[in-house]
């Protein structure tokens, strides 16, 4: 397939199996940092692309991590006519703003620690976010290059004021 204009690059692909049975699917995530328009078709033409060349079923995730705005992001992609419905392409939403950190205490996976630093934070409660993030960190004793992959997320997204970090 020959293709002009510009190249789109997907953000993670894993093929995986489902509980072990003999087929694979695909797993597309797509990270937004900010919110910009035409997502929905992004998400489409990368579904597209990558059922085109893999010929195998694919579970599509867009995870959005920006502050703002807060509002409800689209989960589908749709084209229609007055008469018809030519296309709905539906996708899975993690949008991190509209989540509350309190959710997430409980797991015990490096990934929801460090992702608490970009959910609905209270301002009041940014520093027991921090340290409630940095507790689970020891607890899941993790090797030191996953540990600072982790901690580094955190102290980006996750910013103290001066007087906090006084506290």
């Amino acid at each position: 397939m020959v293709t002009a204009g510009e190249e789109y690059e997907a953000d993670l692909v894993a093929k995986v199996r489902f509980h072990g049975q003999e087929s694979f699917f695909l797993i597309h995530t797509e990270h937004q940092s900010e919110a910009r328009g035409n997502f929905s078709k992004r998400m489409f033409r990368y579904f597209a692309l990558l059922y085109e060349k893999h010929d195998l079923p694919i579970y599509p995730i867009a995870l959005f991590s920006y502050d703002v705005p807060q509002r409800p992001e689209p989960t589908c992609h749709r084209v229609d006519f007055p008469d018809l419905r030519v296309l709905e392409f539906n996708y899975r939403v993690i949008q991190l703003n509209r989540l509350n950190w309190r959710d997430f205490l409980r797991y015990q996976n490096p990934a929801a620690s460090a992702l608490m630093a970009k959910m609905k934070i209270a301002p009041e409660d940014r520093l027991r976010v921090k340290s409630e993030c940095l507790r689970l960190m020891a607890t899941l004793k993790l090797d030191r290059a996953r540990m600072r992959l982790i901690s580094g997320f955190v102290d980006t997204y996750l910013r103290l004021s001066a007087e906090l970090r006084r506290v």
